[in-house]
């Protein structure tokens, strides 16, 4: 009788634990269909429809101006005087996203901070940070059907928004039609996730997929494939990243435990103009925003490394490793360190510190500041953007949280 009782509470635990496991994995359902989906559409959760007239009306008031990102030539040391007035107060902090966080963004414009997530569920959620109307400035779309892993807001096309899911479809919300237009998608059949993209130009992207692929998508054409396809990892992709002045170039980061650079224009002969080897698989890799002298990437052997690509050749000389700890649980989104979009002297990334902070680093790997509040930041941010323009700071938690310092 013992024996079967000892058996009966490890069959419970055993089963407890799978169904803590299948509480962490992305919920699988089927994408919408093709064609373009009605932003108050949506297969699993309707958005109320004044909701998003008045959200919208809002948008196409405050952020219909185009704006250029214009490198920010002012010192680090007089810069990081103004930046460290930012602060988190208690109305800076909002659940946006009802699940797992795995994106976030800001928006470029000075006349409004809104800042949009991207959740487990396909959500694509906007934050209007200083409106405190009935919704709390929060308003949730459901385009996807699985992960957003990436979000987009360009300067140049500031009504729109685009995000790329593992359910394979890549699509844009235009705020304008009222629609999320269906951009680039894998056949619905395969099991092939959209993980990162990066734009060539303001109608030409770059996509990283779950196959090891790069996809060359043109926003102007009718078909929603691919232009080319090239196979530039043996793992999945993780992110892909042009270079700001030299179009023809782009990084990758990949599962396969390498970071390589390619020339597009020597594509078909598909082999990589520079690689460097990690010990463990690579989680993003970014150029830097102004001349892309430097590639900014994390691993999953909590080393981030800056490594030197003034010169397209050769291994990817390492000007500087940092050491960071990103052990994390079951389920948690897994860091990503992001440049400033306006300097190449400043990047953020997570910090398992505590007290709870967010840490940033100039080029040469040094901690320059930290932003923290005991009362407020109560979790790690494992994804940040920072505001081309204005002294503000999201970061998201995996708990779908945003805190905004500013």
């Amino acid at each position: 009788m013992d024996g079967n009782i000892a058996h009966f509470f490890f069959f419970v635990l055993l089963m407890t634990q799978y169904h803590c496991l299948l509480n962490t994995l992305p919920r699988v359902q089927p994408r919408p269909p093709p064609g373009p989906l009605g932003m108050v559409e949506s297969l699993y959760e309707q958005l109320e429809e004044d909701a998003h007239k008045d959200f919208s009306a809002s948008v196409m008031k405050s952020c219909s101006k185009t704006t250029a990102i214009k490198p920010i030539s002012r010192d680090l040391k007089g810069f990081l005087k103004d930046f460290s007035k930012i602060r988190l107060t208690k109305d800076r902090v909002a659940k946006v996203v009802k699940d797992l966080l795995y994106s976030i963004a800001i928006h470029p414009t000075e006349n409004k901070v809104l800042v949009a997530a991207g959740g487990r569920g396909g959500w694509v959620v906007f934050w209007d940070v200083m409106n405190s109307d009935k919704h709390d400035g929060v308003v949730a779309y459901c385009p996807h059907a699985r992960p957003v892993n990436c979000l987009h807001l360009p300067p140049w096309a500031p009504l729109k928004t685009y995000s790329c899911s593992y359910d394979g479809s890549l699509r844009c919300g235009d705020f304008e039609k009222g629609v999320f237009d269906e951009v680039y998608s894998c056949p619905d059949k395969g099991d092939t996730c959209l993980m990162n993209f990066d734009f060539n130009s303001e109608h030409v992207m770059l996509v990283s997929q779950s196959d090891g692929c790069v996809a060359v998508v043109d926003v102007r054409t009718p078909q929603t494939s691919a232009g080319h396809l090239y196979p530039c990892h043996e793992r999945s992709l993780r992110t892909v990243s042009i270079h700001p002045v030299q179009k023809h170039y782009f990084v990758t980061a990949s599962f396969d435990e390498t970071v390589r650079l390619w020339d597009l224009r020597k594509m078909p002969k598909k082999r990589a103009i520079a690689e460097r080897k990690y010990s463990k698989r690579v989680n993003s890799a970014y150029f830097s925003p102004i001349t892309g002298k430097y590639i900014l990437s994390t691993s999953a052997n909590n080393i981030l490394k800056i490594l030197d690509s003034s010169e397209m050749t050769g291994r990817l000389p390492l000007k500087k490793r940092v050491a960071y700890e990103q052990h994390l649980g079951r389920g948690l989104t897994n860091f990503r360190a992001t440049w400033h979009p306006a300097r190449e002297d400043l990047f953020v990334v997570a910090s398992r510190k505590k007290p709870n902070q967010i840490q940033l680093f100039n080029d040469d790997g040094v901690e320059v500041q930290v932003l923290t509040n005991p009362d407020y930041l109560c979790s790690m941010c494992s994804l940040n953007a920072i505001h081309p323009s204005r002294n503000i700071v999201a970061g998201g938690n995996s708990g779908g949280r945003v805190h905004v310092f500013m």
